[in-house]
């Protein structure tokens, strides 16, 4: 194996040696070449996968095996789904770091859903698969179409891995590896996804990443709890609970092992209900604490929760009070919130206030809806018109987000000692009358 790798790298070498400087600007030929050397490093990069790989190892086999990388005459898509927090994409990243030396390229797209959901963001992500595989020095495309015709043409004869993270609709493969034809023999494309029937629409080989059994999760669970592979025998029983609740998802028995860790289950709601402090999240050791307890993840300059997290923090405060949403401490879905603020039912519990209407539609708020919110931290009002607005806001708010505010000045009790954040965009508002910001 390695007498072949050194032949290849020594041919590669060869046919470099075969360019001419002629005519060109020598700092450019030497740029390019550096260039070139970059590429080749950067696709040789590898991934932390994860701490403890409980259940991976058979799993990344059984992958392989479907792979079946050995066969150069053909390329190869394999699709590998499952909900949020089954271990796809832990499996994909311990995939990529034991074949990747075997392809001329390789290449791990990360957030395809996120990415092209935004404005150009299939042409962006065009770009940045021709830009790593070609070492940056390929052509920037400015539409869909061209990125096509450059990634069929560029990449038709590259032995590429190319590894596609979290794909919803088919636009994204048809105008990312189309049908995996437009690569180069031997070339194997990897799609993780939550649809099965994406993949069955494009006729894509599927490995479906069921839940880890009881002994594994208690495993999994285990080694982030008490860092061995059983409970300690005082928790043997919670941990039990614990394991049950997971429903064998690595990502919950990871996120409730790490925050768990030396407490007792009984008492975890208060204490991510303390970490979650409003005054603690705006500091660097709030958030820090965060991501050491796995709550959320940074990428890009931004701070990610993962479905899974954002749901099981949403049943815990669904919890605070199952039949009064007014007893909550946070609202955001869009019926329970227009029930509190018409009816008026809002209490000293409620700390934060999310309203993001599916439509624009109108709220017929009470002018008094915030009064017993004593204890008001957060509002953030998207896609809502108001019958009235309100006589009064608690001085507690730190982010006061509503666009559209349509009278001239805040409630006069209002004096917003303790804002962090104030967006009022596309407001009437014309003062700031006794606002001490």
């Amino acid at each position: 194996m390695k007498v072949q790798r050194w032949k290849k790298a020594l041919t590669k070498a060869t046919n470099l040696s075969r360019k001419h400087l002629e005519n060109r600007n020598e700092s450019l030929f030497i740029h390019e070449i550096i260039e070139w050397v970059n590429s080749i490093l950067v696709n040789k990069t590898y991934f932390q996968v994860a701490k403890y790989l409980v259940g991976i190892k058979s799993r990344v086999q059984d992958v392989k095996s479907l792979l079946d990388i050995e066969k150069n005459d053909r390329t190869c898509t394999l699709g590998i789904f499952g909900t949020g927090g089954i271990g796809k994409t832990t499996i994909t990243k311990a995939i990529y770091n034991s074949i990747a030396t075997q392809f001329e390229c390789s290449f791990f797209l990360e957030n395809v859903r996120e990415t092209s959901g935004q404005k150009d963001g299939l042409i962006h992500l065009q770009n940045k698969l021709l830009s790593k595989i070609l070492g940056g020095l390929s052509q920037m495309v400015d539409n869909v179409d061209q990125g096509i015709t450059l990634i069929e043409q560029r990449l038709c004869l590259k032995k590429i891995l190319l590894i596609l993270k979290d794909v919803d609709h088919s636009d994204q493969l048809e105008k990312i590896v189309g049908k995996g034809d437009w690569f180069g023999l031997g070339s194997r494309i990897i799609i993780t996804t939550r649809d099965k029937h994406l993949l069955t629409k494009h006729q894509v080989l599927a490995y479906e990443v069921k839940e880890l059994d009881h002994y594994k999760s208690l495993q999994l669970f285990s080694w982030h709890a008490f860092n061995r592979d059983r409970p300690n025998d005082d928790y043997v029983e919670v941990t039990e609970d614990a394991v049950c609740y997971a429903g064998g998802l690595p990502l919950a028995l990871t996120v409730l092992g790490s925050t768990l860790k030396g407490r007792d289950i009984l008492y975890w709601k208060k204490y991510v209900t303390k970490v979650l402090d409003s005054r603690g999240f705006h500091s660097y050791s709030g958030i820090k604490e965060l991501k050491d307890k796995c709550l959320i993840t940074q990428s890009c300059g931004s701070l990610v929760m993962h479905d899974l997290v954002r749901e099981m923090g949403r049943e815990i405060v669904r919890q605070e009070s199952p039949k009064e949403p007014g007893k909550r401490s946070r609202l955001w879905f869009h019926e329970d919130v227009r029930d509190v603020l018409e009816k008026n039912t809002g209490t000293n519990q409620v700390e934060g206030i999310l309203i993001d209407l599916p439509e624009a539609d109108l709220i017929h708020l009470s002018s008094k809806a915030f009064k017993k919110m004593k204890m008001f931290r957060l509002f953030i009002s998207h896609n809502a018109h108001y019958y009235e607005e309100p006589d009064f806001l608690s001085n507690e708010l730190r982010l006061l987000d509503w666009p559209g505010y349509s009278r001239e000045s805040l409630p006069s009790n209002f004096r917003g000692k303790n804002l962090v954040v104030l967006r009022i965009s596309h407001s009437l508002l014309k003062k700031l009358e006794g606002v001490e910001v």
